[in-house]
């Protein structure tokens, strides 16, 4: 009878241990524009698709987003197929600042930006509309502003996740591992 309630405890814990990874993240607010300003994307698993929207428009006020991201290490795509947004330009940022990728004009008017080498490390992945400046090779050029109205896009991620923080499900199942054996070992006692 023991054996049988142990193991439905574990069948039980297995079953709750299996949660679903996020793959895609929508930008909250306004994604800032600066290194201290981007959307810092957290949270654990593989990051495959980024939604978020430009505010206002290439040629009066062009917006820029900027977000923290984890790439693993080796293989790296980013694309903007599949948004709406007229001729975006993608930027992808060491810690440092400085740009290591960039592209504007791949696909038609989408940009697409990839390395088969870059060190796993956190980087800043920022997109602009075209207008943005061409030469913003160190981070630090951004020049924020505010801006009205919206332009949703869609950034296409291989090789990029969540910046890892521990999820709550970890620590729940933690400690109900450790009541866990706790009890057993208070009913061994006995």
């Amino acid at each position: 009878m023991k054996s049988k309630i142990f193991m439905l405890i574990i069948g039980f814990l297995l079953l709750f241990t299996v949660t679903a990874m996020a793959t895609t993240y929508t930008e909250t607010g306004d994604a800032g524009q600066t290194m201290s300003t981007a959307q810092q994307i957290l949270g654990s698993g593989s990051l495959d698709t980024i939604y978020g929207s430009l505010a206002g428009d290439a040629w009066d006020s062009p917006d820029a987003d900027m977000y923290l991201i984890r790439l693993a290490g080796g293989a790296f795509t980013a694309d903007t197929l599949g948004s709406t947004v007229f001729d975006p330009m993608l930027h992808l940022y060491d810690t440092s600042g400085t740009r290591v990728l960039f592209n504007d004009d791949h696909y038609s008017l989408q940009a697409y930006i990839t390395s088969s080498s870059l060190p796993a490390d956190d980087y800043y992945l920022a997109i602009s509309w075209f207008a943005t400046g061409y030469n913003f090779t160190q981070a630090s050029d951004w020049t924020p502003a505010s801006y009205a109205g919206e332009t949703p896009y869609q950034i296409n991620l291989q090789g990029a996740s969540f910046v890892s923080v521990p999820e709550p499900t970890t620590f729940i199942l933690f400690g109900a591992g450790l009541a866990g054996v706790g009890f057993l070992r208070r009913r061994m006692r006995k």
